[in-house]
């Protein structure tokens, strides 16, 4: 039996580039940072059966087909690993929060496989694509990436970054819906110029962009604009990923 922590995530940067003729997925490039004082707590060991069960808010779910089912799955399948284990998630992340909750179970799973058991490479491309954009980054185990292409491309990112706080709203966001509008917005054109950005976070400013998805987040959930302009009073706050939670920016302090 292995007991496993899962951690969040960040996004302090998030620019989305329009769909290609021939893409399913929409190219992205972030800065995503391993939020660690908020994580999910994963019990793993064998078992006669393939069964994933969570504990959300002392409430029990036992859910057939979640990203944990599907990256055990993906293991047997690309890797050969054992299908039959039980696993127990405490739920600390919320759902739908824009923190990457499933795809760190997910990816804290997969990492556990890969390590009992002598196998290739993890494909990247191939687990963004059919698993999760979020997953390869967690999936590295860096604190601090640099993460493009479909979610694909991760490199670690080694600089100073800013000290922030995380604001959960407890509004869960639908991602599909929120890329669904951005898809549909024919004048959408990301404003966020990535490398300039990243190689001066320490000093940020409020007229910069950090979420091409913040305007769709607020189309799609609009009861959150109240709460981000509220935010915004005590200083530089945006989205992280698809929200909802808000991530909001410590003037004066750095983390390395």
């Amino acid at each position: 039996m292995a007991k496993l922590k899962a951690y969040s995530k960040v996004n302090l940067i998030l620019k989305v580039h329009p769909k290609k003729t021939g893409e399913n997925k929409h190219r992205i490039e972030s800065l995503m940072v391993l939020h660690k004082p908020l994580y999910d707590e994963i019990t793993i060991k064998p078992s006669s059966k393939l069964s994933v069960t969570y504990y959300v808010d002392n409430k029990i779910y036992r859910i057939k087909k979640c990203n944990i089912t599907k990256a055990i799955l993906y293991m047997r399948d690309k890797h050969g690993c054992p299908v039959k284990w039980s696993v127990v998630v405490n739920k600390n992340i919320p759902l739908q929060s824009g923190l990457g909750g499933s795809s760190t179970d997910a990816a804290c799973v997969m990492n556990y496989l890969h390590s009992i058991n002598k196998h290739s490479p993890l494909d990247y491309q191939d687990i963004a694509m059919n698993l999760g954009s979020d997953i390869p980054f967690f999936l590295s185990k860096y604190d601090k990436a640099l993460v493009k292409g479909y979610g694909n491309v991760v490199s670690q990112y080694k600089k100073a970054t800013p000290n922030y706080k995380v604001i959960i709203t407890n509004a869960p966001s639908n991602t599909k819906q929120i890329y669904s509008a951005l898809t549909k917005d024919k004048c959408f054109h990301s404003q966020i110029q990535f490398m300039k950005l990243t190689g001066s976070l320490a000093n940020l400013t409020s007229k910069q962009i950090y979420n091409d998805l913040e305007k769709y987040v607020i189309q799609v959930h609009p009861q959150l604009q109240k709460t981000l302009t509220k935010t915004k009073q005590g200083g530089i706050c945006f989205f992280s990923g698809s929200g909802g939670s808000i991530i909001q920016l410590q003037n004066g302090k750095n983390i390395s």
